[in-house]
This record gives structure tokens, C-alpha cells and sequence, in this order.
């Protein structure tokens, strides 16, 4: 007696409905902020228009545009208690499209003033925000955080990391993401 073709990948099917759950699972999990702990994700501001060495404020190039578009793509899940950046253009408008897509203010700080924020940031605990800086001011926001830094500079054309900071009362954990 033969079995339907239905029959016979009945199991094969299940196997993957299976797979694509769990793995569904662990995505969205993955995003999540324990209540123990606070995440910190520092990003530098995308590619700047270098034409002009005496600009001190240059815009967002054409590049640096669609990057501030993926980092829309790449926070999906997370849900942001707050976003900051420093004053500049090419900083606000890196997370810009981030902000009008979720409706969030963005909020301003001095690029080497940061250790009031932070501290505020790692008293709420649960939540999640995004930095906005530069090459120069990111690392030194993760030696502050007590984490270990996963790299020891930025280059100066390096827009494409972001630094995923978890702190608890007893670590501070780093992993650096490309996008």
C-alpha cells in the first residue's frame, strides 16, 4: 500500500514549521533587555562629506544616508527608551530616520560630557538606548561602562560598528556588531 505524497512529507513539513518557531523564538528574545540589566548601544555617526577639511559640520553623504537608513533596519526589535547625539549634523542625521520612524526625540549631549548620561542610563535597568558619537569619544564611553573595549580605535572612516554594551550590578559586557 503507498502512502500519499502529503503522508510521506508530513514529517519533513513538521520538522521545518519546527525549526522556523524556534529559531523565530531566539530571534525575537534576542533583542530583548532583561529586567537586570540596561543596554547601551553606541553608534558612530555614518559617512561624512570629507570635501571640505575645514567643515567642522559637514552633512551626511549619499552613503552615510542609506547607512542611517540600515541602522533603522538593525535596531528593528529593539525597543529604545531613549536616543542621544552630539550637535552635529552628520550625528542627528544618522539617527534621525530612526527617531521619526518610532517617534522619539532625540536628545542632545556634549560629545566628552558624557558621564552624567551614562550614569543616568545605567540606573534603568530593563531599558535600552542608543549614543550617537565619534571615533574618538565611543571607546572611551566603553572603558567608562567597564567593559572591555572589543577593538583599540576606530579608524577614521569606520561608520559600520556599533557597540552593544550590557551591564549588570556585576558586568559589563561588550559585542561589537557590523552593518
Amino acid at each position: 500500500m503507498k502512502k500519499s505524497i502529503f503522508a510521506q512529507s508530513t514529517p519533513y513539513l513538521l520538522f521545518l514549521v519546527g525549526v522556523f518557531t524556534v529559531g523565530t523564538f531566539i530571534l525575537s528574545c534576542s533583542n530583548k533587555v532583561k529586567k537586570d540589566e540596561v543596554v547601551i548601544y553606541l553608534v558612530r555617526h555614518a559617512e561624512k562629506d570629507l570635501s571640505d577639511p575645514l567643515n567642522v559640520n559637514p552633512p551626511l553623504t549619499e552613503a552615510g544616508e542609506a547607512r542611517a537608513e540600515k541602522l533603522v533596519k538593525e535596531m528593528k526589535g529593539v525597543k529604545l527608551e531613549g536616543v542621544y547625539s552630539t550637535e552635529y549634523d552628520r550625528n542627528i542625521n544618522t539617527v534621525k530616520p530612526l527617531c521619526t520612524e518610532r517617534g522619539l526625540e532625540i536628545q542632545n549631549y556634549t560629545a566628552f560630557e558624557f558621564n552624567g548620561m551614562l550614569d543616568y542610563m545605567k540606573t534603568n535597568k530593563g531599558k535600552a538606548f542608543l549614543i550617537c558619537g565619534h571615533g574618538d569619544n565611543l571607546l572611551p564611553m566603553v572603558d567608562y561602562l567597564g567593559a572591555t573595549r572589543p577593538i583599540e580605535s576606530l579608524g577614521h572612516t569606520e561608520n559600520d560598528k556599533i557597540f552593544k554594551v550590557k551591564i549588570t550590578d556585576d558586568t559589563s559586557i561588550v559585542e561589537m556588531i557590523v552593518y
